[in-house]
């Protein structure tokens, strides 16, 4: 499958944390200035939807370049936790990861991450949307310039936290989403060289949500833990692999389809490796005789772990 990334959370209530002077009095690594950060959902949000995120920084001062990071929330580290490790999505607060694309001083609001341009998702091949079941802090940073350094010939920045970060978790898909899900393919008997072709139906559009196509087990089953030996992949929604946005995610140009067709050839070879291994030898065309199966996927980023498959295939 494929490795790539984005983010949107659009529910009702407001959870707010402002942080006040008088507050953070003495702490360096805190903006004195009064700053609100909300998110949407008030802590609980539904998988697949699109997370949006409300600030207001009054009179941001120069060479602060303010930014909204979302963390992987784990057990074991504190709420303002600012690790690079656990970054999953980001952006300044102008809306981008650029600074020549737009003005960054920009004192409040709104950003919406999600699979669309442009990028906010971190180029370290673990965080696509839609956003995994589990626990994440929105946080809100500057980046600021901390003077020239001499040694290296260049001046240096540090990132502060701006507010407390902000606690929200992504509840586990509801059962009807896979249980409803059906993927069927067109014909159970091919010949090599016939492409595979299948209609799809599914409760909710998931932006990114794929299908790949796997050799049966050897007890003539399909996947079980971990969908990630796909030998051919494409886009439900765009039925290409380079999606439909400059970041190569597929954000679905039509929002409400949740029932399509898919067809997969030779323009859809996995060539990225499976299980966290590349290929010793990659998948070639056409795909050889043998037992297999389509499974539409939901996640984008490793383990492919909510998925659901169709009826066995057999090619001759």
């Amino acid at each position: 499958m494929f490795l790539k990334v984005s983010l949107s959370i659009l529910l009702g209530q407001l959870l707010t944390v402002t942080a006040d002077v008088d507050n953070h009095t003495g702490d360096l690594s805190r903006d004195l200035r009064a700053t609100t950060l909300k998110v949407a959902g008030c802590c609980e949000i539904s998988f697949g939807k699109p997370v949006r995120v409300r600030f207001e920084h009054p009179s941001p001062k120069p060479y602060l370049y303010p930014w909204i990071g979302i963390y992987k929330d784990l057990d074991e580290v504190d709420l303002n936790d600012i690790s690079y490790q656990n970054l999953h999505s980001w952006t300044y607060t102008c809306g981008s990861q650029e600074l020549d694309e737009c003005e960054p001083q920009v004192d409040k609001g709104l950003l919406t991450f999600s699979a669309k341009d442009p990028r906010e998702f971190d180029w370290n091949f673990e965080s696509d949307l839609p956003f995994r079941p589990g626990k994440y802090r929105v946080c809100y940073i500057n980046e600021v310039e901390t003077g020239y350094d001499y040694d290296d010939y260049d001046y240096g920045y540090e990132d502060r936290i701006v507010t407390d970060c902000v606690r929200f978790r992504v509840r586990e898909p509801i059962d009807k989403m896979i249980q409803k899900t059906k993927i069927v393919p067109k014909s159970l008997e091919l010949h090599v060289g016939d492409a595979f072709v299948a209609d799809f139906r599914t409760p909710i559009n998931v932006p990114n949500q794929w299908v790949g196509l796997y050799l049966a087990r050897d007890d003539g089953g399909p996947p079980q833990r971990d969908a990630c030996e796909s030998v051919l992949w494409t886009f439900t929604g765009c039925d290409n692999q380079s999606g439909d946005q400059e970041t190569m995610n597929c954000a679905n140009r039509n929002p409400n389809k949740k029932i399509g067709e898919i067809h997969m050839d030779e323009e859809s070879l996995d060539n990225y490796g499976y299980c966290g291994r590349y290929y010793d030898v990659q998948p070639k065309w056409p795909i050889g005789p043998g037992d297999y199966y389509m499974c539409l996927n939901f996640l984008s980023d490793k383990p492919y772990d909510i998925f659901t498959c169709s009826e066995k295939i057999t090619v001759s």
